[in-house]
């Protein structure tokens, strides 16, 4: 079966029509054909969402940490429970166990797990391979919860420190209809072979990189030959003191 990650608040202070987004949510992707994997509580929106799919008959797999173990707030009613070691790895787990991923309203744990699974879906669309895929990311925004995020994605288009194409992973909806549609009809883009950013007088360090120079701290003494120093941009050239380079950074 594949799995539909979904990220949400733990918190049960949220409006009603937030609560009816996720227990919807739950709903539309047991009927889709999917199962859950998401976060393990009890709680909030996570609580819902999970009861949802458990009344619908589907699967739900929750991923959890030692923090939320010691919160005692593990939902005990799943089929499947997962073990993480931190927090890191519980959103790896999540997104690595998923087909897409929809984030509901939420805090400060859901931007950071959304956010993470753009910058994942950004780095793999440079080869968008079949073992690192780009996904569908998807956010339910209901009453308009999402959309300062929304906006503030288009301004770091705007400015240049975002490609159109990296928004453009991004699906907002209030409809779970919608949102479910999206995910099933989803086409792979084509590999975007092009960094985010664009250098334009940028100097080649390849020979540098190719000698296997180790990384160091500023104000370690590493040799490396003036050839060298001439590929590195001109910030980053180091004082030169006899035949050890210093960095003075």
């Amino acid at each position: 079966m594949e799995y539909i990650c979904v990220y949400s608040g733990s918190s049960d202070k949220g409006p009603e029509n937030h609560k009816q987004a996720a227990r919807d949510l739950g709903k539309a992707i047991v009927e889709a054909g999917y199962g859950l994997i998401y976060g393990g509580a009890k709680v909030g929106l996570m609580g819902i969402i999970a009861n949802s799919v458990l009344e619908a008959g589907g699967q739900v797999k929750g991923v959890i940490t030692p923090e939320v173990e010691a919160l005692e707030v593990v939902h005990q009613g799943l089929q499947t429970l997962i073990k993480a070691e931190n927090y890191q790895q519980r959103k790896r787990l999540m997104m690595e166990g998923s087909v897409a991923c929809i984030a509901l309203p939420g805090g400060l744990g859901t931007l950071d797990e959304s956010f993470e699974s753009l910058i994942k879906n950004q780095f793999a669309s440079y080869k968008n391979t079949d073992d690192n895929p780009v996904k569908p990311f998807c956010l339910v925004n209901t009453d308009g919860f999402y959309e300062h995020q929304i906006k503030q994605l288009d301004i770091c288009v705007e400015h240049g420190y975002m490609k159109q194409s990296h928004r453009d992973m991004v699906y907002a909806s209030g409809n779970i209809a919608n949102i479910l549609a999206h995910i099933k009809g989803y086409k792979k883009p084509a590999a975007d072979a092009g960094k985010w950013w664009e250098q334009t007088n940028a100097k080649p360090i390849t020979p540098l990189l190719d000698k296997n120079i180790p990384r160091v701290a500023a104000g370690s003494n590493i040799a490396i030959s003036d050839e060298d120093i001439q590929h590195l941009p001109p910030k980053w050239r180091f004082k030169v003191e006899g035949k050890t380079n210093k960095p003075t950074m």
